[in-house]
């Protein structure tokens, strides 16, 4: 079955990965481990132990979806928005519009890539914010700089 249907066996992997490194949190850098060395551990026992080989595949390719949805979307650096910004502290804060607008009933919410924040001095920085207007306002559109003091919570 898994030679005519190869995907009934991967498909539970990868999602098994993808919820581990949501739930673990673990550092994407020991995912990527265990999924080199599980990797070449099935390669070195491939001929003696197949089927023991398949479960280390298996097991590889979880790791390393786990360390995929990291990276793509935990792992922030060292000039990431996160690190460095103090919950209710004012900023003024440079970026672009990352998305259109969403009007909703009580206002407006703007995805913002943030590129700069200036608090003690400017400082680059990446990262993406939520701008939140209480107003129903279209004038911004994607791809628009913007420029804006708020105060920032997670």
């Amino acid at each position: 079955m898994i030679r005519k249907y190869p995907a009934v066996f991967l498909v539970p992997f990868i999602v098994a990965g993808i919820i581990g490194a949501d739930l673990s949190r673990w550092p994407t850098e020991w995912f990527l481990l265990t999924s080199l060395v599980l990797c070449l551990v099935g390669l070195a026992i491939m001929r003696s132990h197949q089927r023991t080989a398949t479960i280390l595949f298996g097991l590889f390719l979880a790791c390393f979806s786990a360390f995929h949805y990291g990276i793509r979307y935990y792992d922030t650096g060292p000039t990431h928005l996160a690190n460095h910004f103090q919950d209710g502290k004012r900023y003024r804060i440079y970026g672009q519009v990352s998305d259109w607008p969403d009007l909703k009933s009580y206002g407006t919410e703007i995805k913002i890539a943030v590129d700069s924040i200036e608090r003690d001095g400017m400082q680059v920085m990446h990262g993406g914010l939520m701008l939140k207007v209480h107003d129903s306002s279209t004038s911004l559109a994607w791809g628009d700089r913007v420029e804006f003091q708020g105060r920032i919570y997670t």
